[in-house]
């Protein structure tokens, strides 16, 4: 049986006897996206749940005021901030500050340095589909694509919290080394990330994009989940994250065929994704 193996393994029987979990998905996102949901909603509610949390207030105005929305004059409140980018923007730049909190805990030397590529990816892959959602034209889906990409690895965070954790207490019998870490990430943060986000009561449509973001077989009339592949191809080409890839050819995949995206589009594609990451920082 191989390391990563027996460490899977492991780390299984840890979360599912409770011993190890991460932080749950906010509460406070969660009510954020159900308001903006709802075709009559209250801007002032939005704006006082938000106003509830000066973090995330904090946060939200330093992503609004950053190059990427392109504001000539700063905004300083969350009213302002509405007006400038949109209220789906403000939830959506809402529930990736709530996000950002959680990738914010790793304090492990070994850990850490995974943590901050992933956390890059996760924001590029979530305004990549975001874009290519509205680019191609589907912006009904428009917003889950920002919440999909944001979530789509989040079983690779779950793995390396757990690792964590079992350092932590002393639990691991192996010494972690990059190879042993990757090779962890790759083979099992799809079903690892399905499991947590049903633990979370996430809609199914994000469970599903989590699981399958990098089978082979995968329903071709899931825009959604196309959208999101799309941008994670996009994201490892051009080395946002983990790893790189330069072989991919985006015009050739499955995804960019079923969704129509052609070169130019790509291109521009990967022009916001660059763009993107400054507001990882």
């Amino acid at each position: 049986m191989s390391q990563g193996v027996s460490l899977l393994q492991l780390i299984e029987e840890c979360i599912e006897s409770g011993e190890v979990s991460l932080p749950p998905y906010s509460a406070t996102a969660s009510e954020l996206q159900q308001i903006a949901s709802e075709p009559d909603f209250d801007l002032d509610e939005v704006e006082q749940l938000l106003q509830s949390d000066q973090s995330l207030v904090a946060e939200l105005l330093k992503v609004s005021n950053s190059p990427f929305y392109g504001g000539l004059s700063r905004v300083a409140t969350v009213r302002a901030a509405i007006v400038r980018v949109g209220l789906s923007e403000v939830v959506n730049l809402a529930v990736m500050a709530c996000e950002r909190s959680r990738y914010s805990k790793f304090t492990d030397p070994d850990i850490k340095p995974y943590v901050d590529p992933l956390w890059e990816h996760a924001v590029a892959c979530a305004f990549g589909s975001r874009w290519l959602a509205e680019r191609l034209g589907f912006p009904e889906v428009a917003p889950r694509a920002f919440i999909g990409g944001l979530l789509h690895d989040i079983g690779k965070l779950m793995l390396l919290w757990a690792l964590q954790d079992l350092k932590r207490n002393d639990r691991l019998e192996v010494q972690l080394n990059e190879t042993l870490i990757q090779e962890l990430m790759l083979n099992a943060h799809t079903d690892m990330g399905y499991k947590l986000a049903q633990a979370w009561n996430l809609p199914e449509e994000y469970c599903s994009i989590i699981r399958d973001h990098h089978v082979e077989q995968f329903d071709q009339t899931d825009s959604l989940l196309m959208l999101i592949r799309l941008a994670n191809r996009a994201c490892v080409k051009v080395g946002i994250g983990l790893k790189q890839d330069e072989s991919i050819v985006l015009p050739a995949t499955v995804e960019s065929h079923e969704l129509g995206a052609r070169e130019v589009v790509l291109a521009e594609l990967l022009v916001v994704l660059e763009d993107s990451r400054n507001l990882a920082a």
